[in-house]
């Protein structure tokens, strides 16, 4: 009787010692250390939670490592693969020691398989050493403000002073998704390259499950270590609007990042604020001259519903301007303001010359040209 309580005991101790178990884990799989929707163009955060914290990345890295490269080097350009590149732990393409391949070779295999021996074969290669190369990533990282990023190897395999924060690598993301080398090669689904070894080719499938499952998805990045978790970057458009979600440390990353993306899009939609091609500006100077202005960029901005009567573009004449005025001189400022915050400026400049004294001529050229824009 003893032994059949005792037995009906450790079986109900063992049921509850499973359910505790597996609701640690379930949550452990459902936290999300750091979180960030960005709007690619203006860098505007529709959606963060701990964005700003430091966090190791794991082979998020390599979207640096990328854009490193496309802007240093030849992609054509064939490279011979080190004996020291070769064997290195985690994924790889499993590169053969005198293996010679291509530049854009190598970053597919980077970006689609994460090859951490493509990563060190690249950053030897091209640019002598990992210290050098890695010295270059964290000029790359400074010129893009990302301030609290700092990285020592070129693949992410884990190092105490390699680390980011989610705000730090969408700006980094959203920074490569404009260049079209970066775009083409994260949007590839698959892609074959060499295989010496074989005298054939590799076949390699994009990490990334979201391109394949979530329609809106165009790219980039995936990630996993021990110590970093599950991370995720990637890129998305819908009608106009791209935005890039940064997830560390997110057992769920995929099913969050299109939650995240999905709640962005229904919210935001992309409005042009500014559009250098029909912005048109005057201002009257001296007893009977005009000056016509034009400015260089066009703006576009993610706003709510409910923020578009929010936004102002207020124009204003540069202080102490004098006749005459040159073609291409700052003749004024334009700023946009979403309620009383300032969220995008640039300088407004003379279309044309603008003589000290009215010349009938000289006017009706600058007024046709003033129309045409306008």
């Amino acid at each position: 009787m003893i032994k059949k309580i005792l037995s009906v005991f450790l079986s109900v101790l063992t049921v509850v010692a499973l359910f505790i178990f597996n609701a640690e884990v379930n949550a452990n799989a459902e936290t999300t250390d750091s979180e960030i929707i960005m709007e690619v163009h203006s860098g505007r955060v529709l959606y963060e939670k701990n964005c700003r914290e430091k966090k190791h990345i794991a082979s998020l890295t390599k979207i640096m490592t990328a854009i490193v490269v496309i802007e240093n080097a030849n992609l054509s350009e064939t490279v011979t693969v080190p004996e020291k590149c070769c064997g290195i732990e985690g994924s790889s393409v499993y590169l053969k020691p005198n293996e010679k391949l291509s530049v854009e070779d190598l970053l597919y295999g980077l970006m689609l398989r994460s090859g951490n021996d493509c990563a060190e074969t690249l950053a030897v290669t091209l640019f002598g050493s990992i210290g050098a190369f890695a010295e270059k990533m964290n000029e790359k990282a400074r010129e893009l403000g990302a301030t609290d990023t700092n990285f020592v190897n070129p693949h992410g395999l884990y190092d105490g002073e390699n680390y980011s924060t989610a705000y730090d690598l969408a700006l980094i993301t959203s920074y490569g998704m404009k260049n079209g080398e970066f775009r083409k090669i994260v949007g590839t689904k698959t892609k074959t390259i060499p295989d010496a070894s074989t005298g054939g080719n590799r076949f390699l499938k994009n990490k990334n499950k979201l391109l394949f499952n979530y329609g809106a998805c165009v790219g980039v990045k995936t990630g996993y270590t021990k110590k970093a978790g599950r991370c995720l970057a990637a890129a998305a458009v819908k009608d106009g609007t791209e935005l890039v979600s940064v997830v560390l440390n997110c057992g769920p990353m995929y099913e969050v990042s299109e939650k995240n993306f999905e709640n962005a899009f229904g919210k935001y939609k992309t409005v042009t604020l500014c559009d250098a091609e029909k912005f048109a500006y005057s201002a009257s100077i001296g007893k009977d001259q005009t000056l016509y202005g034009y400015v260089k960029d066009s703006f576009i901005y993610p706003l709510s519903e409910s923020e578009t009567a929010d936004v102002s573009v207020k124009n204003f004449p540069a202080e102490n301007i004098r006749l005459p005025v040159k073609k291409d001189q700052i003749i004024g400022r334009m700023e946009i303001y979403l309620k009383n915050q300032l969220i995008f400026s640039q300088n407004i400049y003379s279309i044309l010359d603008v003589g000290k004294k009215f010349d009938f001529f000289e006017a009706i050229k600058n007024w046709s040209i003033f129309k045409k824009i306008k």
